[in-house]
């Protein structure tokens, strides 16, 4: 029988060894004990072979996987190469809480440095602990966690104080080469609030810093009530996460995307600070009818503080904003945003500039965004506190798909402080009040390129609401170094559903400004009306406009060129003489006295019976000429 082994059906079994079976360990008889179960036969994923280890070196403590006291004081140990919780007690029968038996299988994979940890298709439940910082599974250098669709489920009322928080795989950092697969991590969220409270941080993945080379794929994160399912990077200069890989993975119902969860205020499913992060082809999803609750959701789906970024080709659904594109206490530079889905969303990107960080060469381009909350498309004013490079928005498709109402006033380009912004190619529809509100500086060169952009029965339904809901793009205050419009289309399908009474507006300084070849068969108004000079302004459009619609008040010391002669413009103050000019003004009959030229217009401010006429046209020049009815 020598060199035999001792075979125990399970755990408790082994440890109860008898006096005569550790002598026949000790001497030879047995080479080792095989382990065929843990509660029962065949529970654990094999087989496996404990030795009896020698009096020294002590292997440690009892932790009920690696090494077992017997009942007769004696050790039993097995290193394992590849680790699973099974061997340490888990049952994964969806009831017993597994907490402990995960806590020990990981910390000992910690230990041992191991490469391997392995779940089984099955569900394990995770009741309260207590470990350093409530970490559940310490993250370690060099680990692959193969989930083979196993499902780690909080169970009810873990999380019962607003402070309360759970970590599921987490770490401080510093780690390298981490990786994770094909797990669900589900939050029980409508089981895990406080009512009427905001909750606290609860990761389900993250490294808080100076982690390289993690990779998430293939998981499923659901029902977070808290703040902050992935988190990687703290914010702190220095302490980043570098080359982060989170792709084809299922993010589910966060914040107040949990029914009754009203009062959790903020949720970003992925925070992340550091470089190059990719994060691709995932779904984020909230369930929550919010809309027929009279409520709009909270939640951000990706909120990244990192240059470098490439976040493409991800399904965003009922958040209130796709993205927040940050640089707060780290650059952000040369980053991608694009070919994303974003359906029932409130902002496809949110911009943040902070502490003189550079936030610069940002692309936003190719997504295709079903828009059913009132806000901007692009928020590049309300967070945007420091100065910002470039940013590049094109080729995006953009329709709002909830009814309009009167008292919208959010432009969907909301932009200060950007150095250098350039919107091109993008469809826009229905879109429920202005479309860009853009402050100037005296302090920054601004340059702004608006081009070749088809807007589609956008505005407000009442053209006396508020300022925003029905200008087209609107330059406001402050100073522009260049502004660009060009090409741009304006079309109105619906009757009395859509008001833009300005396709273009400037009550701000601009050292260069060219309109040019725009289209608007509905909606005419040009505008450019200020106090300060225009060193330079060119204006020329194809079709023929509505001279009362389109308005030139430029001051004085401009240079005022290449104006279309088929367009006749208003002039107030000053005494320019531009090409195609023609003198457009308001009264209560017609001229009287004063020097006009032919094709002067004068348009009848007080219309009645007595009165009837549209206005009168100057047909002959002179003081005041000849005069013809309209």
């Amino acid at each position: 029988m020598a060199n035999q082994f001792l075979i125990k059906d399970t755990m408790q079994l082994m440890k109860n060894l008898s006096s005569t079976e550790i002598a026949a360990l000790e001497d030879g008889t047995y080479a080792g004990v095989q382990l065929l179960g843990y509660y029962e036969k065949a529970d654990t994923p094999a087989p496996i072979i404990y030795y009896l280890a020698p009096p020294t070196p002590d292997p440690g403590i009892d932790d009920g996987g690696s090494v077992i006291v017997t009942t007769v004081g004696n050790k039993l140990v097995h290193h394992f190469d590849i680790v699973f919780p099974e061997y340490f007690g888990e049952k994964g029968d969806g009831l017993t809480d597994d907490s402990a038996a995960i806590i020990k299988a990981n910390r000992y994979a910690v230990k041992r440095k191991s490469t391997v940890f392995e779940f089984l298709p099955k569900t394990y439940s995770i009741g309260k602990f207590s470990t350093p910082n409530n970490i559940l599974f310490l993250m370690a250098t060099n680990l692959t966690v193969k989930g083979n669709g196993a499902s780690l489920k909080l169970q009810d009322h873990v999380l019962d104080t607003a402070a309360a928080n759970v970590k599921f795989i987490y770490a401080e950092g510093p780690i390298n080469n981490f990786k994770v697969f094909n797990l669900t991590i589900d939050f029980n969220g409508l089981n895990n609030f406080v009512p009427g409270a905001k909750m606290n941080f609860c990761i389900a993945i993250g490294c808080l810093y100076n982690c390289d080379g993690i990779t998430i794929s293939g998981n499923t994160i659901l029902n977070n009530p808290a703040r902050q399912s992935l988190l990687f990077g703290d914010g702190a200069p220095g302490r980043v996460a570098k080359n982060i890989v989170i792709t084809e993975n299922l993010f589910k119902n966060f914040g107040n995307g949990i029914s009754g969860n009203n009062a959790q205020t903020d949720h970003s499913v992925i925070y992340l600070c550091g470089e190059n992060p990719i994060v691709t082809n995932n779904s984020f999803i909230n369930e929550r009818d919010f809309i027929a609750e009279g409520l709009i959701p909270t939640s951000t789906a990706v909120e990244l503080h990192s240059s470098a970024s490439i976040v493409t080709g991800n399904v965003i659904k009922n958040f209130k904003q796709a993205f927040v594109i940050a640089a707060i206490n780290e650059n952000q530079k040369s980053s991608i945003y694009a070919n994303n889905v974003c359906n029932n969303i409130g902002r496809l990107a949110e911009i943040w500039s902070r502490n003189n960080c550079v936030l610069d060469d940002i692309l936003i381009a190719d997504n295709i965004v079903t828009q059913s909350y009132y806000f901007p498309l692009i928020d590049a004013y309300t967070n945007a506190l420091t100065p910002v490079g470039k940013i590049v928005i094109e080729n995006n498709i953009v329709e709002n798909t909830r009814e309009r109402s009167t008292s919208l006033s959010n432009p969907s380009f909301y932009i200060k402080n950007v150095k250098n912004v350039i919107i091109r190619n993008n469809q826009l529809k229905k879109i429920p009040g202005g479309l860009g509100l853009f402050n100037g500086s005296a302090d920054i060169d601004i340059t702004v390129d608006i081009s070749n952009n088809s807007f589609t029965d956008c505005g407000n339904t009442d053209h006396t609401a508020a300022y925003m809901s029905h200008r087209g793009f609107l330059f406001n205050l402050g100073k522009f170094k260049e502004v660009r419009f060009y090409a741009n289309s304006f079309y109105k399908t619906e009757i009395n559903k859509s008001y833009i009474d300005a396709m273009f507006q400037s009550d701000s300084a601009v050292d260069v400004l060219h309109v040019k070849e725009n289209i608007s068969p509905n909606t005419n108004d040009i505008q450019v009306h200020t106090t300060a000079a225009y060193s330079e302004i060119m204006i020329k459009h194809t079709g023929s406009l509505d001279p009362r619609n389109i308005h030139l008040r430029a001051s004085f010391g401009s240079s005022i060129m290449n104006i279309s002669s088929n367009v006749k413009w208003e002039k107030i103050g000053g005494s320019l003489s531009w090409d195609g000019w023609r003198k457009i003004s308001y009264a209560d009959n017609v001229p009287t006295n004063g020097n006009y030229v032919a094709g002067d217009l004068v348009y009848n401010n007080s219309i009645t019976a007595v009165n009837p006429e549209l206005g009168w046209t100057c047909i002959t020049d002179g003081a005041p000429g000849v005069w013809k009815a309209i």
